[in-house]
């Protein structure tokens, strides 16, 4: 669906979010609903895409995993060890984010695409997220 094998970078996930998106509106438009699946991709950069203003909902289902079970699953599938404290914080944060659309934004704003939409939620006074979550 995407090509070849892309030079990461935050700007690049972003606008891979984006790509989702759309395809998920593509759904949308035919009655049917949109599972994305796979790497955890923090709500807040789905409901910050340019599109996603034209989403029905966005429900979030966080599949978690303690820290030695994640330890243990990146260990297994040969990631360098060097960044498995990263790995580690990212699912700490991540945990936080999915049901509190406040806690540090920085993670996932900084540096990104100049197109995404943060002011959909970043600094929201609101106490809860723009999306339905479950933590699982």
């Amino acid at each position: 669906m995407f090509g070849s094998t892309p030079q990461w970078s935050i700007e690049w996930r972003h606008q891979m979010v984006e790509r989702m998106v759309r395809y998920a509106l593509d759904v949308q438009r035919e009655g049917k609903h949109f599972l994305f699946c796979g790497d955890p991709v923090p709500p807040g950069e789905v409901w910050a895409a340019p599109s996603a203003d034209h989403l029905d909902c966005l429900a979030v289902c966080l599949l978690d995993a303690s820290e030695i079970a994640q330890t243990a699953r990146l260990r297994n599938r040969g990631d360098d060890s060097n960044f498995l404290r990263h790995h580690v914080a990212f699912a700490d944060w991540m945990r936080q984010h999915v049901v509190d659309h406040r806690h540090r934004p920085e993670v996932i704003t900084q540096n990104g695409w100049p197109e995404m939409r943060w002011d959909r939620w970043v600094g929201s006074a609101a106490t809860q997220p723009p999306w339905s979550s479950h933590v699982n």
